[in-house]
């Protein structure tokens, strides 16, 4: 089903890409990396502690969504001061573009909207999953959203109307999540909130996590965010269509993890962390197979593919092969932060991401300037391999286990 999500995604952007052009699409792209940003301080973290704490009430059934009160008195307080928090960056980001006179402000405003309703879809898609709908949840959290858009863009199309700006497309972008949030309630009905049942150390995790996301997006955003700020918009939609091209290289890895996190919690929480090490090496061998064929194809046939999105996009192809190294390198150690998240090891999280983050920041500023798409590219693989290098190791470390594709052994012959 992940798959069916990056296939729709991946039309999606070329129909967006040929429609808007360059310029227009970057803005759609500039505007939805701060919406997004939005999101995140509004639920960074949230949505991992949801399907942890309650995957041992639902996997395996098939009855109504069980709630701890503990967990949603706790988890109400937690979301109510990051809101807070969100509006006063969505206040100074607003001023910011007003201020400017960015192109990207329009959409922006409207997509400020909808970073409401991405939270809530990412709860829903986390308590789907806790519940064992693995597929269900990738439906809703991977291939809903982009499908009722590129319907919408169809509809439109054969109507004799034309979404060809950034703001019409943000709109749209806006009916789509709503359309998936009200059809994604239902699954989730009845939800039953149980007698008091401590949640020991939620707040203090869900800072950890929070700080984890935030880290990984800077890591993810931060080049696009500069490329925007140092270039343009056009080069802003040119390095997002390398961006989303490279990532078809981690497709295997992200579809299983959401299998395997809540089969890896509940072996962690009974501390069976060489069953987890066997669990993960026997799906980890399939998933670099497929990621292989994968990066081959891509490599082969990149020119070919980013002629499908129109005049300029061909500028894409050696950023996007810069960024498949760091994909490679991501797949080849493992689900290392699902595992550490699995394992209520946030702590460990926050400094993988700090390290990652720090090398994003300075590599990008560095690299950037003199190379363009290019420096922007490698500022990312590098960030990348960085943050699951360190992340591998403490795995290592701190449980003896080797959640990597190859082989490794230390000085006991640990591997």
């Amino acid at each position: 089903m992940r798959l069916a999500g990056m296939v729709v995604s991946f039309a999606l952007q070329i129909v967006l890409a040929r429609l808007l052009g360059a310029s227009e699409y970057g803005a759609f792209v500039y505007a939805m990396t701060l919406a997004s940003m939005l999101a995140l301080l509004l639920s960074g973290g949230l949505d991992l502690i949801l399907l942890r704490v309650c995957s041992p009430f639902q996997v395996g059934s098939s009855s109504g969504f069980r709630l701890p009160r503990g967990f949603a008195t706790s988890l109400a307080q937690v979301a109510s001061w990051r809101g807070l928090v969100a509006i006063v960056v969505g206040t100074g980001i607003w001023w910011w573009a007003k201020v400017s006179s960015a192109i990207w402000k329009d959409a922006f405003q409207v997509l400020a909207l909808a970073s409401v309703l991405m939270v809530l879809s990412g709860f829903v898609s986390a308590m789907v999953q806790a519940k064992g709908k693995a597929v269900l949840a990738q439906v809703l959290g991977f291939l809903a959203s982009p499908l009722v858009l590129l319907v919408f863009l169809g509809i439109l199309r054969i109507s004799g109307f034309s979404a060809d700006t950034a703001v019409a497309v943000a709109l749209l972008q806006v009916c789509s999540l709503l359309i998936v949030l009200v059809f994604a309630v239902r699954w989730l009905l009845p939800i039953h909130v149980e007698s008091d049942a401590p949640v020991d150390g939620l707040k203090a995790e869900a800072r950890n996590l929070f700080l984890f996301v935030l880290l990984g997006f800077l890591i993810a955003k931060i080049d696009t965010l500069l490329v925007g700020t140092l270039a343009g918009m056009a080069d802003v939609g040119i390095y997002n269509v390398a961006l989303r091209l490279a990532e078809l290289v981690s497709l295997f890895l992200a579809a299983s993890n959401m299998h395997l996190a809540p089969r890896i919690a509940a072996l962690v929480k009974e501390e069976r962390f060489r069953d987890a090490e066997a669990l993960i090496h026997g799906s980890m061998k399939v998933v670099m197979a497929c990621t292989a064929v994968i990066g081959i194809l891509l490599a082969m046939f990149g020119p070919w593919v980013l002629s499908w999105y129109g005049k300029g996009f061909e500028q894409a192809l050696v950023p996007m092969l810069i960024l498949m190294a760091g994909h490679l390198a991501n797949v080849a150690l493992g689900p290392v932060g699902y595992f550490l998240a699995m394992a209520n090891r946030s702590d460990l999280l926050v400094r993988g991401y700090a390290w990652g983050c720090v090398v994003a920041v300075v590599a990008s500023l560095v690299l950037i300037p003199p190379y363009g798409l290019p420096g922007a590219a490698a500022a990312n693989a590098l960030a990348m391999i960085s943050w699951n290098f360190f992340l591998w190791n403490k795995i290592r470390q701190c449980y003896s286990i080797n959640v990597a594709v190859f082989p490794w052994r230390d000085a006991h012959g640990m591997a």
